[in-house]
């Protein structure tokens, strides 16, 4: 079926001998028919296949990782990197696949394992001249991350109690990795009486004092989360003291915040304090309130309640407060011309330039944190628009005013004026 030494298979497979020749192949046995100049060619990487005995296959100079055999964990990502070129001085083409499916046509390709990714994964590199191919291949191994639970919310709807009161425990946790999920409680003192894994009742015990009721929550992998609550139990010598706003862990952009709050004693309170201030309220301290400074972080508010014998009750919760920010979400520059724009090119070119540049001073007068431009920064693949993009970029920055500006291509930053030029965005 072809000429020279050899074998055809019955199913019409051909096997070429271990010999880098030019080949015919006979492919009509009625009409006498052949196919001329099969180049075969041995490389280092496989067979490569073609009919064009005048076309020579792209090179793969450099590669990175070097190791083709990897391992790291989910969560985390390897960046992969190659340089090609084509004796023929055509731009090669390249695509990445992750187990056979397409990732990227740029030179630089990052793998983002997700935590659903463990096992053995194949990353193929192929470089193309549009008729011939050349291969490199990493074997990745992906280990699985167990993510410890999450408590979504613990809730004791009663912190201060009488001797032998009963107080309502209940909390909510997920885990991310679907994983069975263990409840273990515990307390300092008094009588844990399980409504569910999830949901308690906690008997105080008969001896006045503070008593810590903890909850450890542990999936089947190990990861464990915990949490407790800090309950007052008195038997009427100690204040009763409560703050009803703000709500523990709250978050605040606000320099300030009001704390509010309760307080009874059968001898009268004397004074309530919040951070060692005295508080604002009324004349027996029922109601109490406190304006609190706060720092940007982690913040402790500390309330104390004294009544008239001598006794004090103390209850504390953490704030946090946040810096605010903003940000500009770009999109859609398409800094450039149109190929199909043919009269008016150069006219478009400056259009467009003159609107990006008027759209960055606009967005200049507020002082973003940063820009996101996430795609079609131009209207093609071409070296002399993303020079002018980066180059009307930087005059968005002074000595006065640096705004940081992520940019990530779209399918226009990949798409070149003809297969030759489409070559994509590389920085």
């Amino acid at each position: 079926a072809y000429a020279g030494s050899g074998n055809t298979g019955s199913d019409g497979t051909i096997t070429f001998p271990l010999l880098e020749d030019i080949y015919k192949i006979k492919v009509s046995e009625s009409n006498d028919i052949w196919v001329e100049n099969i180049l075969v060619v041995y490389g280092s990487t496989g067979i490569i296949i073609g009919d064009d005995v005048n076309n020579t296959a792209p090179v793969i100079n450099s590669y990175s990782p070097t190791q083709t055999s990897l391992t790291f964990n989910e969560g985390e990502n390897i960046t992969f990197t190659a340089n090609a070129s084509d004796p023929d001085e055509t731009n090669p083409q390249y695509r990445w696949n992750l187990d056979g499916v397409f990732q990227s046509a740029l030179p630089t390709w990052t793998y983002y394992a997700p935590y659903t990714d463990s096992g053995d994964r194949t990353v193929t590199l192929e470089v193309t001249d549009g008729q011939y191919s050349v291969y490199q291949i990493w074997y990745v191994t992906v280990n699985n991350v167990n993510r410890n639970p999450i408590i979504t919310s613990f809730y004791a709807d009663n912190l201060t109690v009488g001797t032998s009161d009963s107080v309502n425990i209940s909390v909510m946790a997920i885990d991310l990795d679907g994983d069975l999920l263990t409840y273990s409680w515990d307390a300092t003192g008094g009588t844990i009486l399980p409504y569910s894994n999830s949901s308690i009742s906690w008997i105080a015990p008969t001896i006045e004092g503070f008593y810590t009721v903890s909850l450890a929550i542990i999936d089947n992998a190990g990861g464990i989360v915990e949490d407790s609550a800090v309950i007052l139990v008195t038997n009427g010598n100690m204040p009763f003291l409560t703050i009803t706003s703000p709500a523990p862990n709250t978050t605040t952009y606000t320099h300030t915040i009001t704390v509010t709050g309760t307080a009874s004693d059968p001898s009268s309170i004397a004074a309530v304090t919040v951070n060692g201030a005295l508080a604002s309220g009324a004349a027996d301290w029922s109601k109490w309130s406190a304006e609190v400074a706060l720092a940007v972080g982690e913040n402790t508010i500390t309330v104390n309640a004294t009544d008239n014998d001598g006794y004090s009750t103390t209850e504390t919760i953490t704030l946090y407060r946040v810096e605010p920010f903003t940000f500009v979400h770009m999109t859609d520059v398409h800094l450039g011309f149109s190929p199909l724009d043919i009269e008016n090119k150069q006219l478009s070119f400056v259009h467009s330039i003159e609107k990006f540049t008027d759209t960055l001073q606009a967005i200049k007068t507020h002082n973003p944190e940063f820009i996101l431009s996430p795609g079609d920064l131009v209207e093609h693949s071409n070296e002399d628009f993303f020079s002018a993009y980066m180059g009307v970029l930087k005059s968005l920055n002074t000595t006065d005013v640096n705004i940081p500006v992520y940019n990530t291509p779209g399918n226009h930053d990949r798409r070149g004026e003809s297969h030759v030029t489409n070559v994509g965005l590389e920085t």
